[in-house]
């Protein structure tokens, strides 16, 4: 079972699809990690990561990106599994 490809549109909407499904991954792994990121925060002050880890999960498109970013601000709190 071969794919033919009659035109380059369908070429071009191939990789248009592919592009925009692997920035809707990025942009939900990277939201996912903000969510883990606020759970492990201290709550002791300074709240800043707390503070701006707590918005961005409300605020979906700006928690995909805030996910990506390391903020120190204290110690880790560990999970237990």
């Amino acid at each position: 079972m071969s794919m033919n490809y009659d035109s380059d549109s369908e070429k071009a909407g191939l990789l248009v699809f592919l592009f925009m499904a692997c920035i809707s991954l990025a942009a939900v792994l990277g939201f996912i990690m903000n969510i883990v990121k606020f759970a492990k925060c201290d709550f002791d002050a300074p709240y800043k990561a707390e503070i701006i880890r707590g918005v961005g999960i409300p605020c979906a498109p700006m928690g995909a990106v805030i996910g990506y970013f390391h903020i120190n601000d204290g110690k880790v709190v560990e999970i237990a599994e």
